[in-house]
């Protein structure tokens, strides 16, 4: 009688703590934005600096909303980016932007999780130091 007593009770604790949980980042509804869609392996310099502004741009707003769920789709636009001006500062050399991008990438993956687990204080903190660290990026590339 005891086990069954302690396996109920588990049992019922398990599904209490469930029910508690956030929503899925996945599930969460909403539109997807044109940042999502680009392919960043095959645009220019000058179109991935654009591109690159206009996530940093988004990932500000997000902050200011508060929104994390849009921190998970950022940093899936923002990784792809990097990796894109990744190709493109190694042909051309470019050791500041390397090491620029080497910086960016921990901190967009810590971004990607705190929209996982909608962080939004920790997801402010992250865009403050993604949106300084790629605008020193935009400038190495320029």
């Amino acid at each position: 009688m005891k086990p069954l007593l302690i396996l109920l009770t588990c049992a019922a604790l398990a599904l209490c703590s469930c029910s508690k949980r956030e929503m899925d980042t996945h599930a969460m509804p909403r539109e997807a934005k044109a940042y999502e869609s680009i392919d960043a392996a095959t645009l220019s310099k000058a179109d991935l600096i654009a591109h690159l502004e206009t996530i940093l741009s988004e990932i500000n707003a997000a902050a200011n909303a508060g929104t994390s769920t849009e921190f998970h789709h950022l940093e899936a636009a923002l990784t792809p980016t990097l990796d894109a001006l990744e190709a493109l500062a190694s042909k051309q050399g470019n050791q500041a932007a390397l090491k620029e991008i080497a910086m960016l990438k921990p901190i967009a993956i810590k971004l990607h999780q705190a929209g996982h687990d909608n962080n939004a204080k920790m997801g402010t903190k992250l865009a403050a130091a993604i949106s300084k660290q790629g605008k020193t990026l935009i400038n190495t590339l320029q």
